[in-house]
């Protein structure tokens, strides 16, 4: 009973265990690599910040990147996304 248990718990621990990023530990990487097209970063960090799995300093770094790519045209970002622009918001 008690290697049952133990297997459970460990089964149970693995099962809740999450990329600190974002769901798509992919996605993660594309989002932080400068190599990557402007268009690859921004989707990327779209869908980091879209998944809502992302820690916060994690997100706080997508949006960062995400207006990176968009050459630092922050208000463009935030404008109907319902985020906002100030870093002191999301950290």
């Amino acid at each position: 009973m008690t290697r049952l248990l133990a297997v459970t718990m460990a089964a149970a621990l693995l099962a809740c265990a999450t990329p600190s990023a974002s769901a798509d530990p992919p996605a993660w990487k594309r989002c932080q690599d400068d190599a990557s097209s402007d268009d690859v970063r921004i989707a990327a960090c779209t869908a980091v910040i879209a998944s809502g799995r992302a820690k916060r300093a994690s997100l706080a770094k997508a949006y960062l990147s995400r207006c990176e790519a968009q050459g630092g045209k922050y208000t463009r970002l935030a404008a109907g996304s319902g985020a906002t622009s100030s870093r002191d918001d999301i950290l």
